[in-house]
Protein backbone atom coordinates (compact mmCIF):
# COMPACT_ATOMS: atom_id res chain seq x y z
CA UNK A 1 0.00 0.00 0.00
CA UNK A 2 1.14 3.22 -0.78
CA UNK A 3 1.48 6.30 1.68
CA UNK A 4 -0.25 8.71 -0.57
CA UNK A 5 -3.20 6.27 -1.07
CA UNK A 6 -6.67 7.43 0.41
CA UNK A 7 -7.62 5.76 3.66
CA UNK A 8 -10.69 2.68 2.80
CA UNK A 9 -12.47 4.29 6.14
CA UNK A 10 -13.62 7.69 6.84
CA UNK A 11 -12.41 8.60 10.30
CA UNK A 12 -15.41 8.85 13.13
CA UNK A 13 -15.93 12.48 12.89
CA UNK A 14 -16.53 12.22 9.43
CA UNK A 15 -19.21 9.22 9.32
CA UNK A 16 -22.58 10.20 8.41
CA UNK A 17 -25.65 8.49 10.83
CA UNK A 18 -28.16 7.12 9.08
CA UNK A 19 -31.34 8.07 10.04
CA UNK A 20 -33.88 5.63 11.15
CA UNK A 21 -36.33 4.55 8.77
CA UNK A 22 -39.37 3.56 11.76
CA UNK A 23 -40.56 6.74 12.55
CA UNK A 24 -42.07 7.19 8.91
CA UNK A 25 -43.09 4.01 9.01
CA UNK A 26 -44.78 3.88 12.61
CA UNK A 27 -45.86 7.18 11.90
CA UNK A 28 -47.88 6.55 8.32
CA UNK A 29 -49.50 3.77 9.71
CA UNK A 30 -50.71 5.56 12.59
CA UNK A 31 -51.72 8.46 10.49
CA UNK A 32 -53.66 6.33 8.30
CA UNK A 33 -55.35 4.48 11.17
CA UNK A 34 -56.06 8.02 12.68
CA UNK A 35 -57.99 9.14 9.48
CA UNK A 36 -60.20 5.72 9.08
CA UNK A 37 -61.13 6.17 13.01
CA UNK A 38 -61.49 10.41 12.41
CA UNK A 39 -63.90 9.29 9.23
CA UNK A 40 -65.57 6.39 11.36
CA UNK A 41 -66.40 8.35 14.24
CA UNK A 42 -67.97 11.52 11.87
CA UNK A 43 -69.85 9.20 9.75
CA UNK A 44 -70.90 6.94 12.76
CA UNK A 45 -72.64 9.90 14.18
CA UNK A 46 -73.78 11.10 11.00
CA UNK A 47 -75.93 7.63 9.99
CA UNK A 48 -78.95 8.17 11.70
CA UNK A 49 -79.35 11.46 9.87
CA UNK A 50 -78.75 9.56 6.30
CA UNK A 51 -81.31 7.04 7.10
CA UNK A 52 -84.66 8.31 7.50
CA UNK A 53 -86.29 6.53 11.15
CA UNK A 54 -89.29 4.40 9.05
CA UNK A 55 -86.69 2.99 6.68
CA UNK A 56 -84.49 2.00 9.67
CA UNK A 57 -87.49 0.47 11.46
CA UNK A 58 -87.72 -2.23 8.32
CA UNK A 59 -87.30 -6.21 8.65
CA UNK A 60 -86.48 -8.27 11.52
CA UNK A 61 -84.82 -6.10 14.49
CA UNK A 62 -85.53 -2.55 13.18
CA UNK A 63 -87.01 -1.45 15.78
CA UNK A 64 -83.98 -2.44 18.15
CA UNK A 65 -81.29 -0.75 15.18
CA UNK A 66 -83.82 2.56 15.12
CA UNK A 67 -83.55 2.61 18.90
CA UNK A 68 -79.83 1.40 18.92
CA UNK A 69 -78.77 4.52 16.19
CA UNK A 70 -80.63 7.23 18.56
CA UNK A 71 -79.35 6.50 21.80
CA UNK A 72 -77.20 8.99 23.66
CA UNK A 73 -74.82 5.77 23.81
CA UNK A 74 -74.15 5.16 20.34
CA UNK A 75 -73.61 9.25 19.25
CA UNK A 76 -70.95 9.08 22.84
CA UNK A 77 -69.25 6.52 21.37
CA UNK A 78 -68.98 7.74 18.16
CA UNK A 79 -67.27 11.05 19.46
CA UNK A 80 -65.15 9.39 21.45
CA UNK A 81 -64.07 7.05 18.45
CA UNK A 82 -63.31 10.75 16.62
CA UNK A 83 -61.29 12.43 19.40
CA UNK A 84 -59.31 9.82 20.43
CA UNK A 85 -58.41 9.27 16.55
CA UNK A 86 -57.63 12.56 16.25
CA UNK A 87 -55.03 12.37 19.30
CA UNK A 88 -53.77 9.01 16.94
CA UNK A 89 -53.27 11.13 14.07
CA UNK A 90 -51.54 13.74 15.47
CA UNK A 91 -49.16 11.59 17.53
CA UNK A 92 -48.49 10.12 14.16
CA UNK A 93 -47.72 13.31 12.72
CA UNK A 94 -45.62 14.73 15.24
CA UNK A 95 -43.66 11.48 14.72
CA UNK A 96 -43.44 11.51 11.10
CA UNK A 97 -42.06 14.69 11.37
CA UNK A 98 -39.43 13.49 14.20
CA UNK A 99 -40.88 15.50 17.21
CA UNK A 100 -40.38 14.04 20.80
CA UNK A 101 -43.91 15.12 21.60
CA UNK A 102 -44.84 12.46 19.83
CA UNK A 103 -44.16 10.07 21.88
CA UNK A 104 -46.08 10.89 24.90
CA UNK A 105 -48.62 11.50 22.72
CA UNK A 106 -48.68 8.47 20.99
CA UNK A 107 -48.51 6.57 24.53
CA UNK A 108 -51.58 8.76 25.92
CA UNK A 109 -53.21 7.87 22.95
CA UNK A 110 -52.65 4.07 23.03
CA UNK A 111 -53.74 4.10 26.76
CA UNK A 112 -57.08 5.80 25.92
CA UNK A 113 -57.34 3.45 22.70
CA UNK A 114 -57.15 0.65 24.80
CA UNK A 115 -59.49 1.31 27.33
CA UNK A 116 -62.32 2.60 24.49
CA UNK A 117 -61.76 -1.15 23.20
CA UNK A 118 -62.07 -3.10 26.12
CA UNK A 119 -65.74 -0.50 26.65
CA UNK A 120 -66.43 -0.62 23.33
CA UNK A 121 -66.33 -4.02 23.26
CA UNK A 122 -68.48 -4.73 25.99
CA UNK A 123 -71.10 -2.22 24.56
CA UNK A 124 -70.71 -4.11 21.40
CA UNK A 125 -71.51 -7.57 22.92
CA UNK A 126 -74.69 -5.57 24.76
CA UNK A 127 -75.95 -4.05 21.56
CA UNK A 128 -75.68 -7.11 19.73
CA UNK A 129 -76.94 -9.40 22.38
CA UNK A 130 -80.36 -7.17 22.50
CA UNK A 131 -80.27 -7.01 18.59
CA UNK A 132 -80.03 -10.23 17.89
CA UNK A 133 -82.81 -11.50 20.62
CA UNK A 134 -85.22 -8.60 19.24
CA UNK A 135 -84.54 -10.36 15.48
CA UNK A 136 -85.10 -14.15 16.90
CA UNK A 137 -88.13 -12.65 18.92
CA UNK A 138 -89.78 -11.44 15.50
CA UNK A 139 -89.35 -14.66 13.87
CA UNK A 140 -92.02 -16.27 16.39
CA UNK A 141 -90.40 -19.37 17.43
CA UNK A 142 -91.10 -21.96 19.83
CA UNK A 143 -89.12 -21.83 23.25
CA UNK A 144 -87.12 -24.68 21.96
CA UNK A 145 -85.81 -23.03 19.06
CA UNK A 146 -85.80 -19.76 20.49
CA UNK A 147 -83.22 -21.16 22.99
CA UNK A 148 -81.21 -22.90 20.86
CA UNK A 149 -81.44 -19.88 18.28
CA UNK A 150 -80.15 -17.40 21.59
CA UNK A 151 -76.99 -20.12 22.58
CA UNK A 152 -75.79 -19.81 18.95
CA UNK A 153 -76.38 -15.74 18.64
CA UNK A 154 -74.11 -15.73 22.55
CA UNK A 155 -71.72 -17.84 20.97
CA UNK A 156 -71.21 -16.14 17.90
CA UNK A 157 -71.38 -12.82 19.82
CA UNK A 158 -68.65 -13.80 21.82
CA UNK A 159 -66.36 -14.64 18.56
CA UNK A 160 -67.51 -11.60 17.21
CA UNK A 161 -66.64 -9.39 20.17
CA UNK A 162 -62.99 -11.55 21.01
CA UNK A 163 -62.15 -11.26 17.13
CA UNK A 164 -62.78 -7.07 17.55
CA UNK A 165 -61.15 -7.10 20.56
CA UNK A 166 -57.99 -9.01 19.40
CA UNK A 167 -57.63 -6.63 15.89
CA UNK A 168 -58.12 -3.55 17.53
CA UNK A 169 -55.63 -3.81 20.41
CA UNK A 170 -52.84 -4.64 18.05
CA UNK A 171 -52.06 -1.14 16.43
CA UNK A 172 -51.65 0.43 20.62
CA UNK A 173 -50.13 -2.42 22.18
CA UNK A 174 -47.48 -2.48 19.18
CA UNK A 175 -47.20 1.36 19.97
CA UNK A 176 -46.74 0.82 23.88
CA UNK A 177 -44.40 -1.51 23.68
CA UNK A 178 -42.31 0.08 20.22
CA UNK A 179 -42.49 3.21 21.94
CA UNK A 180 -40.94 2.09 25.06
CA UNK A 181 -38.21 -0.32 24.13
CA UNK A 182 -34.75 1.44 25.29
CA UNK A 183 -33.76 2.07 22.20
CA UNK A 184 -36.36 4.09 20.29
CA UNK A 185 -36.72 6.26 23.70
CA UNK A 186 -32.79 6.94 23.06
CA UNK A 187 -33.46 7.88 19.87
CA UNK A 188 -36.26 10.16 20.44
CA UNK A 189 -34.84 12.10 23.06
CA UNK A 190 -32.07 13.02 20.14
CA UNK A 191 -34.43 14.70 18.43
Amino acid sequence: MHADAPPTTLPPSMTVKKRPIWPTVVGIILIAFGALGLFEGIVGAMVVFMYPTDLLREGPGGDAMAEMLKSPTYYAMAAVTAVISLIGLWGGILLLRRRSAGRMVLLVWAVIALIQVLLGAVWQYIMMRDMMGAIVAEMGMSAQQQAIVDGIVQLFGVFIVVLSVVLNLALPVFTLVWLNRHKIREQVAQW
